[in-house]
């Protein structure tokens, strides 16, 4: 008996020593902030709104998610990414995470530029969110764009340049105007698929656009489907790294 007694006392000490290990590995990777990323700079507001965003998708039915996701847009805005300096952090109250950018993690770390995100209603014209630049060519006609962060372009419709926004594994697709302003829009995946299909993924750019090269490194031109005119037409945009 004394022998069993013993080997139950040890049990529960590895059991418990076991126990503590995890809860101690499961605050390594938790933040401090309910609702916010790993490994990412958040505020305790920012957690509350990721965590209401993130339950919204995981309850909204296929037939209800357009309406929703338009709602949600109107009154809270939409996650969307961006580039940004520690300095707007007060500012902007984003969320903020090392960028795997080499240009964007100089020797002076005070320099560091950051992958952000924030929900927005409209994309802003803020020297503190650095958003990519785009040109539309259009025979002798440009025309200037502002795009989410890494986003990219699947095609135009109604003069918007409509990008499928991945968030977690779940897709709902955007229309964003040059003027900034952006809109929930539902296009059959046919159409998505097509728009894909004859994509051109990198072209010879008929100019140069202008961008800061603290956030860029290049341009590249792609040619995309407009549907309102079934033409590909020329789009070109800033880049960073792969």
């Amino acid at each position: 008996m004394k022998i069993i007694s013993i080997f139950f006392v040890v049990s529960l000490s590895i059991n418990s020593w076991a126990q503590s290990k995890a809860v101690k590995s499961f605050k390594a990777v938790s933040h401090e902030n309910l609702g916010c990323p790993i490994n990412s700079i958040c505020s305790k507001e920012s957690g509350k709104l990721i965590s209401h965003w993130e339950k919204m998708t995981q309850s909204i039915g296929h037939k209800d998610k357009i309406k929703k996701l338009k709602s949600y847009h109107k009154k809270f805005g939409l996650p969307l990414y961006f580039l940004t300096k520690i300095s707007s952090q007060e500012s902007l109250d984003s969320v903020l995470w090392n960028s795997r950018c080499k240009l964007h993690n100089p020797r002076n770390p005070q320099h560091n530029i950051y992958k952000a995100m924030k929900f927005l209603k409209k994309l802003p014209t803020s020297s503190e969110v650095i958003l990519t630049p785009i040109t539309l060519y259009q025979n002798e006609v440009k025309t200037k764009y502002q795009t989410p962060y890494q986003d990219q372009i699947i095609l135009i419709k109604n003069n918007q340049l409509v990008i499928l926004r991945d968030y977690d594994d779940f897709y709902f697709q955007l229309g964003i105007k040059p003027n900034g302003d952006f809109e929930v829009i539902n296009l059959p995946s046919k159409v998505i698929s097509k728009a894909l299909e004859r994509k051109i993924v990198d072209t010879k750019c008929p100019d140069k656009i202008i961008y800061d090269d603290n956030y860029f490194t290049k341009s590249y031109c792609q040619k995309v489907l407009d549907l309102d005119t079934n033409t590909l037409k020329t789009i070109q945009f800033a880049w960073t790294c792969p």
